[in-house]
């Protein structure tokens, strides 16, 4: 086991508070805090959280509304024993054509021109049924040419709604890379490269995991 991360602590909060929220980490006791739910060479929240997790055990979270001043905003929460450690946010772009979500490690600045920038999660089809996870790079044009500052795919999406109205999709399926090192994490051009899912679909899975 690791100590958590400094860094982390203020961004903790009980797991009994309903109105859990980052910053309220100075009101558990020192002797009370959880390990790290990251691995040994844990160097910053931002690299831990866009790359793969360091062991295949399962983790939980779970996702909290906040209503704003400007809209919604979703805060995506990590549950650790006997406490809770916020880790990310997102809020949707009101001036994007479709449906697409900002997001970053701090709630109070969700934004793209954030310096908290984290990536997005844009819907790729009419009805929402099919989305894909991008980091924070840049497009082929804005990189020049250089691989390394390239925008990632991180995840692709899809799911079948259930007509019989029952909570859930009636199908789902979510394609990772295997490594955001790998070819297949790298998308030069969001419309002209194929997502993860239709990879997959394709037999091309080299590299490639599907989780459900």
């Amino acid at each position: 086991h690791q100590p958590l991360p400094e860094e982390l602590i203020p961004r903790l909060a009980p797991a009994t508070a309903d109105d859990a929220s980052p910053g309220t980490g100075g009101t558990i006791p020192s002797g009370s805090l959880p390990y790290s739910p990251f691995g040994r060479d844990y160097r910053s929240l931002r690299r831990a959280l866009l790359h793969p997790a360091w062991h295949d055990g399962r983790m939980m979270g779970f996702v909290r509304r906040v209503k704003t001043m400007t809209g919604v905003r979703f805060d995506f929460f990590l549950e650790l024993p006997g406490s809770v450690l916020f880790c990310m946010a997102s809020a949707k772009l009101a001036r994007s054509v479709t449906a697409y979500y900002c997001i970053a490690l701090d709630g109070a600045a969700v934004s793209r021109d954030s310096p908290h920038y984290l990536g997005k999660l844009r819907a790729c089809s009419v009805g929402g049924t099919s989305w894909m996870l991008f980091d924070n790079g840049l497009s082929s044009k804005d990189a020049a040419g250089d691989k390394m500052l390239l925008r990632r795919q991180l995840a692709a999406i899809e799911f079948e709604r259930n007509i019989l109205g029952a909570a859930g999709p009636s199908k789902l399926q979510v394609v990772v890379p295997a490594s955001v090192s790998s070819k297949t994490a790298v998308s030069s051009d969001e419309g002209a490269e194929q997502s993860l899912t239709e990879r997959w679909r394709a037999g091309k899975r080299e590299g490639l995991i599907s989780l459900v």
